[in-house]
């Protein structure tokens, strides 16, 4: 079983069970495991990696390589949500108004990650970056007097953010012709349509960029993802307090088994709750 020390805020250990029988010669302590070979794996490790270089951590993947699954191009969209054109990140209130919070929180998040993509550009980790990420205008676009209206009092809310101050609106029919022509075809300037077109979406390649995110941590500082490595178990340990005061351990208590998976979730976030002291 290996154990993951405090990283960071964690103030508990938490236990990795694997089968051993497929499993290298590895230690069996560390500062952080990460469980599964995709982007958030990369990008965490890689930004620990960069903070504290001396961590000592682990990433294990139970397929054969890195980037299999939700983050191969064909499996995801390929968007970078910046709020752009998801019209579900900005409800409308009550009293007619647009929520703009979400938005705006998710248009900084993902600034943030262009931010980190850029340091290690600058660093020299990353040579070609249009291997992985492009500028595509991203548009919105909605039908119906009442979406037409939401999607106009939407593009009336966001132009007022500096973020979103290049937006455009139209419910011309020509306009959006030009703006997106297969979608036009076949349909009668009588309908009633409307849409919003930001020039500046990006879309990702988010299995080059993970690979490229691990060849890096590899290269760098010295992790290499442990593929072919089945996760059986994770546990966090049991304290009590002895006679004297004192934390002791009482145990391992499971948290999730394999093809458990049902009340894993619950279970996990109310301990990573309790660690964090959220």
């Amino acid at each position: 079983m290996l154990k993951a020390r405090p990283f960071f805020v964690l103030k508990y250990y938490f236990y990795v069970n694997l089968d051993f029988n497929k499993c290298m010669d590895i230690n069996k302590d560390y500062d952080l495991i990460c469980v599964g070979g995709g982007i958030m794996s990369a990008t965490l490790a890689l930004l620990a990696k960069s903070i504290q270089p001396e961590l000592s951590i682990l990433i294990l993947e139970r397929l054969d390589d890195v980037a299999q699954e939700s983050s191969a191009a064909w499996n995801n969209a390929g968007t970078g949500h910046s709020a752009l054109c998801e019209l579900n990140y900005t409800p409308e209130k009550e009293d007619g108004s647009i929520n703009c919070t979400k938005a705006l929180q998710i248009f900084n998040q993902f600034e943030i990650s262009k931010q980190f993509w850029s340091f290690l550009i600058q660093k020299g980790f990353i040579k070609s970056p249009q291997e992985f990420i492009h500028n595509v205008p991203h548009y919105s676009w909605v039908t119906g007097e009442k979406n037409s209206n939401y999607l106009e009092k939407r593009f009336e809310a966001l132009k007022e953010k500096f973020m979103f101050s290049n937006m455009e609106f139209t419910k011309d029919f020509d306009v959006m012709k030009q703006w997106f022509p297969l979608m036009m075809n076949d349909r009668s300037e009588e309908d009633v349509m409307a849409a919003t077109k930001m020039q500046n979406g990006t879309e990702v390649n988010y299995g080059v960029l993970t690979k490229r995110l691990y060849q890096i941590l590899e290269d760098e500082y010295n992790v290499v993802v442990q593929c072919n490595q089945d996760v059986l178990e994770i546990a966090f340990p049991e304290f009590v307090y002895s006679e004297n005061g004192k934390k002791v351990l009482a145990g391992i208590v499971p948290t999730w088994k394999k093809n458990d998976s049902e009340s894993f979730f619950n279970e996990y976030l109310k301990r990573c709750n309790e660690t964090l002291n959220i």
